[in-house]
């Protein structure tokens, strides 16, 4: 099932790049969540952050594979913690046409839901933003208190406060074009 899911993804991936890839100055960053003091969500057996990783390393070894007309970039390729600010950073400066973050959500195993949850989300950048992407949102930015002086580096911004949230759409509204 996992390798049927994989493989739609893949192909979903390809499609919609497919037909803007024309020239090699085409880029993707691959973002595997979290890294280094990050462990992201914390299994039995792993972590997010080894998860992210690998999946990330797949997903550029066949894009680079498949696609050679695309520059595929990581924002870290071993197991290191990067500040987010620096992560988009480096997109903005390699000059991404797609930013792909990958993560590995959880759940707890005391949730009624532990049994019936599986598959995948897929969680895009937009205006629109529904209950669902803002807790995701607030939950994977509570990295940044990781950061020394993260309310200088993000100038304000507090990841546990939904009003951030709003500002921060307003912004990416201005900034859209």
């Amino acid at each position: 099932m996992h390798r049927v899911l994989n493989t739609i993804v893949y192909i979903l991936l390809l499609l919609s790049i497919a037909p803007i890839a024309e020239a090699k100055d085409f880029v993707i960053v691959i973002d595997p969540g979290h890294g280094g003091k990050d462990a992201g969500a914390l299994g039995m057996r792993t972590n997010e952050k080894s998860i992210n990783l690998n999946v990330a390393l797949k997903l550029k070894r066949m894009l680079e594979r498949d696609m050679d007309d695309v520059k595929v970039l990581m924002t870290r390729d071993s197991d290191r913690f990067i500040p987010l600010q620096k992560r988009a950073d480096f997109a903005n400066r390699k000059h991404a046409d797609i930013f792909i973050s990958i993560h590995a959500n959880s759940i707890s195993s005391k949730s009624p839901a532990h049994r019936r949850i599986n598959g995948a989300a897929v969680y895009t950048l937009g205006l629109d933003r529904s209950d669902t992407n803002l807790s995701v949102a607030m939950r994977e930015n509570e990295v940044m208190k990781l950061e020394s002086d993260y309310s200088t580096t993000y100038e304000g911004f507090d990841p546990s406060s939904t009003e951030s949230y709003i500002a921060f759409e307003m912004m990416q509204h201005k900034n859209m074009d």
